[in-house]
């Protein structure tokens, strides 16, 4: 009996490893092939770049820090042509330094000189911080002359083509060091507070200047985060344009022209980001080229015999072919997100992570490409969640901001704001949830609910001027 029994079991132990065998065989065969790369579509496709050095406001950006003697766009081409011996030696497999958070260190390259620490450009007003702090701010003027007089440069291109070669961690060419844009915002608040006619009407022009370039830079052939520090300079820069509206001591009326081309919204067009998506997907091509080349991806002490045989194995369930058509058709989900009305994009971004879902599940098709799909779902469920919905937060504080202005221009009480704010929608709703901007009279002042998750002190409440004396109707006052 007990024969029987040991015999019974390893026959049943036999039969489950001849089936556990016979599937992996199966999986092993399944993933033998590739599938055949589907053309891109034109929609995936990056548009040529038709700037010269001296129009693109890219090449100004990474020449930022040019020395004495040297113009931002020489520096910038120097730059760039040191950031194309590294892409090469990538191409070899070599490995190359990390980027820095500035893009390419290079000698001779200037420094900011002090600290703005009194100043976030997103958080706490600058308009009202910035008289205690003159002398200061003069001292930092003078210490930095020559990289403030590069970013004033900045205000001079025309438009905004990221032509840096395409690798899959890209250094971000394009950001600004926080303490020259604080000291922009610095100078532009205190010339504002000069009793000199001319000096305010030199700072207006100066910030509306810069709300052109870094629309540029909004609305160009850049990358996601390139658009998203587009969208957070603009930010800045509408918040200092409130609070100058709602100040009575600034003489709105008189340069009122001015004013109203500033706080012109721009069409929700120029807020998508679909651009951006297609500029991702072309940094899609030398990650998938490197992974083919160097394998899964591994540290550098993981390099025996034993672990060369492990990712030998681990590549052979990396389909290329299969996983670039895969994440072509992933960017084109996200690109239907990007490509959505406001008013529909919530629904398009549901339907984007339900995509996003479906992928990640374990399904009788992940025994193909196991490996190509599980990066395509990391990378699907780490885009399009915030990105669109930030921009729009920031397209909806601009609409408030214009909503103040015409509070102002109007010269409506406080009583009258919710009467003019449901007469003009147009001004005063966010474009994506379609909610009104909240009205707080108590304190004079308006705010909205951002929709995508901001980061701490992100500011998106403004002041809104008010009569004088005003008990909550709408009576004038001499001035």
């Amino acid at each position: 009996m007990l024969k029987k029994i040991l015999r019974i079991l390893w026959r049943t132990i036999l039969g489950l490893f001849a089936l556990g065998l016979a599937f992996v065989l199966v999986v092993v065969f399944i993933n033998c092939f590739d599938e055949d790369p589907k053309p891109v579509p034109a929609t995936l496709r990056v548009p040529p770049n038709q700037l010269t050095s001296g129009q693109n406001l890219f090449m100004g950006i990474v020449g930022l820090d040019a020395p004495e003697g040297t113009s931002p766009v020489d520096f910038a081409e120097k730059k760039m042509a040191q950031y194309k011996k590294l892409v090469d030696a990538l191409d070899r497999g070599e490995s190359i330094p990390a980027p820095t958070t500035f893009g390419m260190p290079m000698d001779g390259q200037v420094d900011f000189h002090g600290d703005v620490y009194f100043k976030s450009p997103l958080g706490l007003s600058i308009w009202r911080t910035v008289p205690s702090h003159e002398a200061e701010i003069r001292k930092l003027l003078e210490g930095n002359q020559l990289l403030y007089r590069n970013y004033l440069a900045l205000h001079g291109y025309q438009a905004y083509y990221d032509t840096s070669p395409p690798t899959p961690s890209p250094p971000y060419f394009f950001i600004i060091r926080t303490e020259l844009r604080n000291l922009f915002l610095a100078d532009i608040a205190l010339r504002m507070h000069s009793t000199s006619v001319e000096e305010r009407k030199k700072a207006l022009m100066l910030l509306e200047a810069d709300m052109r370039t870094w629309h540029a830079m909004l609305t160009g052939e850049g990358h996601l985060l390139s658009q998203m520090f587009a969208a957070s300079y603009l930010n800045a820069d509408c918040i200092l344009l409130a609070d100058m509206i709602a100040d009575e001591k600034v003489d709105v009326e008189s340069l009122s022209p001015m004013f109203e081309r500033m706080v012109a919204p721009y069409a929700y067009a120029d807020w998508k980001t679909n651009k951006s998506i297609v500029r991702e997907f072309q940094l899609q091509e030398p990650r998938w080229r490197l992974l083919e080349k160097n394998g899964p991806p591994h540290g550098p002490d993981d390099d025996t015999w034993w672990d060369r045989k492990e990712r030998d194995f681990g590549g052979h369930f990396l389909k290329m072919n299969a996983t670039s058509n895969l994440d072509m058709q992933h960017y084109l989900q996200a690109l239907a997100v990007a490509n959505a009305d406001p008013a529909n994009l919530t629904r398009a971004r549901d339907a984007y992570k339900e995509w996003a879902n479906e992928q990640a599940s374990y399904r009788l098709d992940y025994l193909y490409n196991p490996y190509g799909k599980i990066l395509i779902s990391i990378d699907a469920f780490s885009m399009m969640d915030q990105y669109q919905f930030r921009s729009y937060d920031v397209a909806a504080l601009q609409h408030m901001v214009k909503l103040g202005f015409e509070i102002r221009r109007r010269r409506i009480g406080a009583a009258g704001v919710p009467a003019f704010m449901a007469a003009h929608p147009e001004y005063a709703v966010h474009p994506v949830t379609r909610q009104a901007f909240f009205w707080n009279a108590e304190n004079n002042e308006m705010s909205l609910s951002p929709q995508a998750s901001t980061g701490k002190g992100r500011r998106f409440t403004i002041p809104v001027w008010h009569l004088a004396n005003d008990a909550g109707g709408d009576r004038k006052v001499s001035r």
